[in-house]
């Protein structure tokens, strides 16, 4: 809803992505910072590199979502959203191979999840 409504208004993606990205980040900080000083421990460690190579592509995705919904109708973005699990499963078994255990169980359950998000929003 927000996100049709900026871009109905004429707001540029890229502002979208920083509020988005800001607000998520502030957000999270907070609950982090809550989190610590009720349960009185240190601060968690410092990220490894993925922590923040998924962190950029999250916000590169953001970026190219906001882009494509702003010169595209939802109907045809959705579906292609809709499939980006697909790339999160490839994306494990190519790069984390040691931290996660990708099955055919696990493909599957993605595979159908994909088919449902593309049937639901193609209609």
């Amino acid at each position: 809803m927000f996100t049709r409504t900026g871009l109905a208004e004429g707001t540029p993606a890229l502002v979208g992505v920083t509020v988005r990205v800001v607000a998520a980040a502030s957000g999270f900080g907070l609950y982090l910072l809550v989190r610590r000083l009720r349960e009185r421990r240190p601060w968690p460690a410092r990220p490894d590199r993925w922590t923040l190579v998924t962190a950029l592509a999250n916000t590169a995705y953001l970026g190219t979502y906001l882009a494509a919904l702003d010169r595209a109708p939802v109907s045809v973005v959705a579906p292609v959203l809709g499939a980006s699990p697909l790339l999160v499963v490839v994306g494990s078994a190519l790069f984390l191979g040691r931290e996660e255990r990708v099955t055919a169980r696990l493909v599957g359950a993605v595979v159908v999840l994909v088919a449902g998000v593309v049937l639901v929003v193609g209609g």
